[in-house]
Order: C-alpha cells, then sequence, then structure tokens
C-alpha cells in the first residue's frame, strides 16, 4: 500500500504590527488598552520594524535546504500578514485565505478591508480570489471558541487538498496559539510541546503535518523553529495579538 501522505508547512506569525508596538510605548490601564483597540488601528500596518522581521523571515528561508521551501504561499488577509507574506518571499505570488485570519469581532484591528483595495494596493502579487468582496466575517460580537476551532480545521483541510506538498502560512499569534496549535483544538493534536508556545513576532514554526486515517485527525510534529531576537528596546508585550478568552482578553501578552 503507498504509505500515508505527509506535508510540510511553515507556520509564521506577522512582523511587528501598529497594534502590538502601542503596547509597548507606554504603561496602559485595562481602560486604556480596551479603549485604544477599540477605536484605533483598523485593519494595522507593519511597523518598520516588523518589516524588517519580514525580511529576516526571507533569509531564514534562503538559508533552508531547497527541499523546506514553500510552493504555495498564503496569507490571512489582514494586511500585516500580507505584507509579512510579500517581504519573507518576493518571488511568490500570495493566495489569501479568511480561515486564517486572527480570532475577529470586536476590535478594529481584526477587521479587514473590501478586497477592491486590497487589489489596488498589490495588484497581481496576491489572490484575492478566495475571499469575498467585503469583510463578512467581522463584527461588534467577539468570535467564539468554537468557531475558531472550527476555522482552524476547516484551514487544515484547505491546507491539505491543496495540491502542494511544501506551504507556507502566514498567520496571527491569537489565533495560532489559541485555536490552530491549542491543547484542546479537536482539530489537530500536536506531538511537542514547543507547539503549544505562544508566537514571537514574525518567529517561524515549520511542521510536519499528516492525518490520522482511522480517525481522520490531523497531527503535526516540529521540524524546525526560528524565534528572532527580540529588538533592543523592545519587550514582549506582544507575544499575542488581542484574543477573548473566554470573557478576559489577552492583549499583547497581558491581562486585562
Amino acid at each position: 500500500s503507498m504509505p500515508p501522505m505527509r506535508k510540510l508547512l511553515a507556520f509564521i506569525r506577522h512582523g511587528n504590527a501598529e497594534h502590538n508596538a502601542a503596547l509597548e510605548q507606554c504603561p496602559l490601564s485595562r481602560e486604556q488598552v480596551l479603549e485604544l483597540y477599540a477605536t484605533r488601528f483598523l485593519d494595522a500596518r507593519l511597523t518598520a520594524r516588523g518589516e524588517a522581521e519580514a525580511r529576516a523571515v526571507h533569509r531564514t528561508f534562503r538559508a533552508l535546504p531547497t527541499e523546506q521551501r514553500p510552493d504555495l504561499v498564503v496569507a490571512s488577509p489582514l494586511s500585516r500578514a500580507i505584507c509579512t507574506a510579500r517581504l519573507a518571499f518576493p518571488e511568490r505570488r500570495v493566495t489569501l485565505l479568511e480561515h486564517l485570519r486572527e480570532r475577529h469581532g470586536r476590535w478594529a484591528c481584526e477587521r479587514r478591508r473590501d478586497a477592491r483595495e486590497l487589489k489596488m494596493e498589490h495588484g497581481d502579487l496576491v489572490n484575492c480570489n478566495g475571499i469575498s468582496e467585503q469583510d463578512l466575517l467581522w463584527s461588534e460580537q467577539r468570535e467564539s471558541r468554537g468557531a475558531a476551532y472550527e476555522r482552524a480545521r476547516l484551514a487544515l483541510l484547505w491546507l491539505w487538498e491543496r495540491p502542494e506538498t511544501r506551504i507556507a502560512c502566514v498567520s496571527h499569534s491569537g489565533f495560532l496559539t489559541m485555536s490552530m496549535f491549542d491543547r484542546r483544538s479537536p482539530a489537530m493534536e500536536c506531538m511537542d510541546e514547543e507547539l503549544h508556545e505562544p508566537w514571537a513576532n514574525a518567529e517561524l514554526r515549520l511542521v510536519e503535518l499528516w492525518r490520522d486515517e482511522r480517525t481522520g485527525k490531523f497531527r503535526c510534529r516540529l521540524v524546525h523553529r526560528v524565534v528572532q531576537p527580540p529588538v533592543e528596546g523592545s519587550c514582549l508585550l506582544y507575544t499575542s495579538d488581542a484574543a477573548d478568552e473566554e470573557d478576559r482578553v489577552d492583549l499583547g501578552g497581558r491581562r486585562v
């Protein structure tokens, strides 16, 4: 019989973005943080530091063996993920996938721009065919944990059914930590404890993915991990984006 199929997926968290940087600049109260995230940073962009972090990902991949470099690059349709993907893989067209978005709702930074605007900015360098013209997912209500788990399952199925066996996926800390690689995720079982850790800016985790043919559940193991050293003068408040954990909010690695 044929050996079971395996895929090599490069999961990457976007580089430092405007809403991450805002949490680093001065100490803020819980109320100030919530107001900031509720009223500013619509579809937050990368900072100059975030762009430099994304270019470092490009250098990382150039140093990897050819058999570990992706044949396909997909990204969340939020601007910080698109720009990270374009800078990390300048030679590749980026396919946008709604399933890879940050946990959405409530915060302006999780709301995306219309597909028409994205096409005007990026032209043929991004493939917008898989996304709706307007953002149909975002609402004033935060996406539920169950809905985010389901999105992670749909993302894995989409990746599994693609003909490419090496795929890069640019996504978000909250979604990757609390949905895709969460211990309680019904979609995937992680063989390595490290995969459950929060993600740093522009962090790369190369994982091997396969499917248990008996249960249909995905499994993965860590092949390679690259965490960029923090920039001097920065702090680690950006280890997780705005993401609800029941009734608390985890903003930049802080409980508020």
